[in-house]
């Protein structure tokens, strides 16, 4: 709200900028990194996951932060 913006286009843009990214020159590498880690015990919307996969090219790990945290801090350092 604040900056003027609904949440759709912003979703819409990023899309259509991540789209655009390999079109710039043959030269020109840039990895980008979209992933959300939640928790197992965490519920994630169908509608969410979707919205991450189309508009951002992300995924969510589920993984077990209450009882191997340190096992996921590792895992999401090393993926970074």
């Amino acid at each position: 709200e604040v900056l003027h913006v609904n949440s759709d286009d912003i979703h819409k843009h990023f899309s259509s900028f991540f789209s655009q990214l390999s079109g710039f020159s043959p030269d020109v590498k840039l990895h980008v990194a979209n992933r959300m880690y939640a928790d197992r015990a965490f519920p994630v919307l169908d509608t969410y996951l979707s919205l991450l996969r189309d508009s951002y090219g992300a995924t969510i790990e589920p993984v077990d932060f209450q009882s191997n945290y340190e096992k996921v801090r590792k895992e999401v350092n090393a993926w970074v």
